[in-house]
């Protein structure tokens, strides 16, 4: 198996973070307020989750990774 160097690892990671973002903010951008209060928690709960998933992996990785 190939090792990436931590500084690779931070990349993707960050790459992945930013995505999660993106999608959170598309998800909730130009909805009338009814549908944003329904739709906001969820977005928001599902962001919480792929950053939780995404610090999960990132403290596995660099504890894994050598250099």
């Amino acid at each position: 198996m190939a090792t990436m160097t931590p500084s690779r690892v931070d990349e993707l990671l960050a790459v992945e973070e930013r995505d999660a973002w993106q999608h959170y903010l598309r998800d909730i951008q130009n909805q009338p307020e009814p549908r944003y209060s329904e739709l906001e928690p969820w977005a928001w709960s599902r962001l919480q989750s792929k950053l939780r998933a995404i610090d999960s992996r990132r403290r596995i990785l660099t504890t894994d990774v050598r250099v």
